[in-house]
């Protein structure tokens, strides 16, 4: 819902295809870096909203960003008016890219809480917003986003399939 503050602000849409990779779940008892990194889905919705509302581009971390107090992050977290109000958190640092490969995912020092996951981490290059990744999972140590090349394939052919 774009705007959502205590209700919807906009008319929302309804999701048609959701996109994900197979193959990959952190709920698995085996999960590993690569599931995590793998926590994404892309929802094809049936209305344009970012034509209306606006979007976000999407890229893969440049090693310039690491370390960068400079990224962003907004969800809706469970303990803030039920998760009916969004939280957004500016100067994140990516700490490293986690262990799967190195596109991701990005282990961060964002701070979350439950209901935020799936929101969007992202780079304010400009005035050019760019997503790097989706919240997948925290711990008191770190908070880890999904993201990468499979995810990054994976919007460029959203978006050349349903344009």
């Amino acid at each position: 819902m774009p705007a959502f503050y205590d209700g919807e602000s906009f008319p929302g849409a309804y999701v048609t295809t959701i996109i994900h990779l197979p193959g990959y779940s952190v709920n698995d008892p085996d999960a590993n870096a690569c599931d995590i990194k793998e926590d994404w889905a892309i929802f094809i919705l049936d209305a344009r909203l970012g034509d209306q509302r606006g979007s976000l581009g999407a890229k893969l971390i440049e090693p310039s960003l690491i370390g960068n107090p400079s990224l962003l992050h907004l969800g809706y977290p469970g303990d803030l008016a039920n998760g009916q109000r969004p939280y957004r958190q500016e100067k994140i640092t990516i700490r490293n890219r986690f262990d799967c490969d190195a596109t991701g995912g990005l282990s961060t020092d964002a701070d979350v809480a439950g209901g935020m996951s799936g929101g969007p981490i992202w780079q304010n290059d400009n005035g050019n917003r760019y997503q790097l990744g989706v919240l997948s999972a925290t711990s008191s140590t770190e908070t880890v986003f999904a993201g990468g090349s499979n995810w990054l394939s994976s919007v460029a052919r959203a978006r050349q399939d349903f344009p």
